[in-house]
């Protein structure tokens, strides 16, 4: 998956577009002799932060993303080929979590599964649906959860992370 953002608030069906439009005003200007560049995200398969094991590919999550990073637009977009419900839950970039922090977490983690239980209403589900439901984090944020000595053994077993890698795009 690429995510590309046009730092002029397009789509990314539109980006393409703005970013020849970009390109041809730069190469228009006489004072502009650099070479122009541009850059994408690449999104890994979510993994356990603890044990590094993927996600279960084959199966669809409720996921409570949990970051303290300055913008996980693109993030969202990725997990959403993943997800039966998406919730956010923002922290201030750099954040360190507190021991506060990480209960209120796994209070809203827990109160995700139990939503998700209910509004799938088949009687077969556990409930709370604690299988269905995982914790996503970036690969930045799972550096400060790693070492959290605050995290359950149980929410150790829900928390993935995502690895992003910037890709530089050729002159244009």
């Amino acid at each position: 998956y690429t995510s590309k953002k046009c730092h002029c608030g397009l789509d990314p069906q539109s980006t393409e577009n703005c970013l020849q439009a970009i390109a041809g005003q730069a190469r228009n200007d006489k004072k502009c002799s650099i070479p122009l560049h541009f850059s994408t995200f690449e999104y890994s398969f979510p993994k356990n932060i603890f044990t590094k094991e993927p996600m279960n590919i084959d199966e669809k999550f409720n996921f409570l993303v949990v970051t303290g990073v300055v913008n996980a637009d693109g993030l969202y977009r990725y997990l959403e080929q993943f997800a039966l419900s998406v919730d956010k839950m923002k922290f201030p970039d750099h954040h360190d979590f507190s021991e506060m922090d990480i209960k209120n977490i796994d209070r809203r983690w827990r109160e995700v599964a139990t939503r998700a239980c209910n509004i799938q209403g088949t009687g077969y589900k556990p409930a709370p649906a604690e299988n269905d439901t995982l914790i996503i984090t970036t690969e930045k944020d799972r550096s400060r959860l790693l070492s959290n000595p605050f995290i359950s053994d149980n929410l150790k077993e829900k928390i993935f992370y995502v690895e992003i890698e910037v890709k530089v795009t050729g002159n244009r």
